[in-house]
């Protein structure tokens, strides 16, 4: 049988925890059933079943089975898709229930910005409803997308603040983007505001002016106050810290409140709204000797602001990952709550502060605190993973966005799920995987009734498995559900080369691999688990990232090659000799980041793609002749 990869593979240092990609089974199986299969592109809607299943986290490898489909990941729980909950969600700050108001996206919200009507406009890494490389959208109060709102940016741009400034909503983000758009039809106002620094830094607005922390080249910081209608400058302060030669990283921490601008660098610092004064007697020095520490969200709420990041201490007190200060003399304030790793903050009602942990935390992912710094029994509902942004909305309700999508009515998972490939049925007989947290597969293929399987996990079906801390190796009986003694005991499964196998494709004898992120395809015994010695394909520039499926007498594989500028082709196509390991090179593209591949008749399909950054959009599915390389028009992925 066979496997296809469906998603990012894995590389030395990714943490395969933080997926948070939105998918449907229905696309694992149109690559999965219909390009293995050999069918034709154009029959692949009416012969492919659907099965609308979403994961909370990404997935990496399916195989199949008989009439069995195996999903392999970094999910821990699986739902239909009718109870998703999205990656925005309304919760109740009286009991944590969360609703589904908002629209589906295929990608995590990282900015939220009110639109005064009950809607809101995001930012993050999505795509839907705004086209390919947008990643801005405005949801309506009814709970839909505008149509209207339609941003048009080439490239990739991943935005990460929003503001409502004036008549314009400003958007920034990563590549030193700053954008003055029209917040009814997201038209671009062609900004150039003349800041005194190239490297931006966070922004907020308030009263139709917008304060911008900028830094030069050696990371020393300074704002700028500018017309939110014309982008006019209206002051710069004097440099007022330094952000440690981080020149270009979107760090510090900014908040308004009444005359004073209050920002976070290497501390914190008060600047007069209407000239940009540092007010030289508010808040004090840290010392010298205070270790070095980051602010990651700030908020006002009465007559303090509260300040969340990572640190220990503040302005020389015992502070752990949380403080206030208060605004009218920037002295220190007796409130300390011992929530830890806490990433965002919302102010409720009656001093009351909702704080989101980063990932990994122990307890919720919001809890509430209250004005004596004490965490409430308030919690939001389990299914809420890894909220990015919170608010309080001004009816009252809390508002989050998720890095994963939060499911509803959710059925328990560890990184695999079987699926029913007639009826579309969550099947539960499936091997069960446990291990250290978090535990995922790295890839996954089978060889007839044989499933085999590498990735973060150390038993399987309650069997203690090969391999080391860092990655196991399995494989298991599915007609018994049995796990076999596979590798053999004579197979050293310590090499540093077994470590990081991605498999790819098994036959009847072999499984191909890449077995490191830059190493060559190798292949691997499908009885003993023993490396063969000789075959072994050689690295044309790069390293090899694909070898997917046998096709024309050989192995289908990408080598990725040595950049050479936008443009200029980064990946070489090509087939791998079956029993050599040689690879024959048939065209070259400009394509960078290509996850998934398959050559049905004479196309070949790339999934999941993206090339030097701007010149080639991400795209779900791009498509080339392969006796010209020419690119053709790929079919739409629904």
């Amino acid at each position: 049988m066979t496997s296809v990869t469906t998603n990012k593979p894995y590389q030395k240092g990714t943490n395969m925890t933080r997926g948070w990609w939105r998918r449907s089974v229905s696309f694992v199986v149109l690559v999965a059933v219909t390009l293995v299969s050999g069918a034709r592109m154009a029959a692949a809607p009416a012969a492919t079943p659907r099965l609308d299943w979403l994961f909370d986290g990404g997935i990496t490898a399916a195989a199949r089975i008989g009439n069995t489909l195996y999903v392999a990941g970094s999910f821990t729980t699986v739902a239909p898709q009718s109870a998703s909950l999205g990656h925005v969600v309304d919760l109740s700050p009286a009991t944590g229930a969360a609703q589904a108001r908002w629209p589906m996206l295929d990608g995590p919200v990282t900015t939220i910005e009110p639109d005064g009507s009950g809607g809101y406009f995001i930012g993050g890494t999505f795509s839907a409803g705004t086209g390919p490389g947008m990643h801005l959208a405005h949801m309506r109060a009814d709970g839909t997308l505008d149509p209207v709102f339609a941003p048009q940016y080439p490239g990739s741009h991943l935005w990460t603040r929003l503001v409502r400034v004036g008549v314009s909503l400003i958007a920034g983000g990563p590549f030193q983007r700053l954008a003055a758009l029209d917040p009814v039809t997201g038209a671009d106002r062609g900004w150039t505001p003349p800041l005194p620094d190239t490297n931006l830094g966070p922004f907020e607005g308030a009263n139709g002016i917008l304060y911008v922390m900028t830094s030069d080249g050696s990371g020393n910081r300074r704002v700028s106050a500018l017309d939110g209608t014309t982008g006019g400058l209206v002051w710069t302060s004097a440099v007022i810290g330094n952000s440690g030669g981080f020149a270009d990283t979107f760090s510090g921490a900014i908040a308004i409140a009444g005359t004073r601008v209050m920002v976070f660098i290497d501390r914190l610092y008060s600047l007069d709204a209407a000239n940009g004064a540092i007010d030289p007697a508010w808040g004090g020095p840290e010392t010298a000797a205070s270790p070095r520490r980051e602010v990651r969200a700030m908020v006002v709420s009465g007559g303090g602001l509260y300040l969340a990041g990572v640190f220990t201490n503040f302005l020389g007190q015992p502070r752990t990952s949380l403080a206030a200060v208060d605004i009218a003399s920037g002295a220190l304030l007796p409130w300390a709550p011992q929530t830890v790793g806490v990433v965002a903050l919302a102010a409720g009602a009656g001093g009351s502060l909702f704080a989101a942990r980063a990932v990994n935390q122990p307890g919720p992912a919001i809890v509430e605190i209250d004005a004596a710094g004490a965490e409430t029994a308030w919690a939001p509902e389990a299914v809420l993973a890894y909220p990015t942004v919170i608010e309080v909305t001004g009816a009252g309700t809390l508002i989050a966005s998720v890095s994963r999508l939060g499911l509803a009515a959710v059925t328990g998972r560890a990184a695999l799920a079987a699926f029913d490939l007639t009826t579309g049925a969550l099947l539960p007989a499936a091997p069960i995987l446990t291990g250290p947290s978090p535990v995922f597969l790295r890839s996954m293929v089978a060889v007839e009734q044989t499933l085999y399987m590498t990735g973060r996990f150390d038993h399987v079906n309650g069997v203690l498995v090969s391999g080391i801390t860092a990655t196991r190796a399995a494989a298991v009986d599915t007609a018994t559900n049995t796990v076999l003694p596979w590798p053999a005991a004579s197979v050293p499964t310590t090499n540093p080369e077994f470590e990081f196998a991605r498999w790819r494709f098994a036959d009847r004898n072999w499984i191909y691999a890449d077995l490191d992120t830059y190493g060559p395809a190798r292949r691997i015994h499908a009885t003993t688990g023993e490396l063969d010695p000789a075959w072994q394909a050689p690295r044309v520039g790069g390293q090899t990232e694909q070898v997917i499926l046998p096709a024309r007498a050989g192995l289908l594989a990408v080598n990725r090659l040595p950049f050479a500028g936008i443009g200029v082709p980064r990946s070489a196509v090509g087939m791998l000799d079956l029993v050599t390991g040689a690879f024959t090179e048939q065209f070259r593209i400009t394509l960078e980041s290509i996850h998934t591949v398959a050559l049905d008749g004479d196309t070949v399909y790339f999934a999941d793609v993206s090339g030097p950054y701007p010149s080639v959009p991400t795209g779900p599915i791009r498509a080339y002749d392969w006796r010209t390389g020419l690119p053709v028009t790929a079919p739409p992925v629904t």
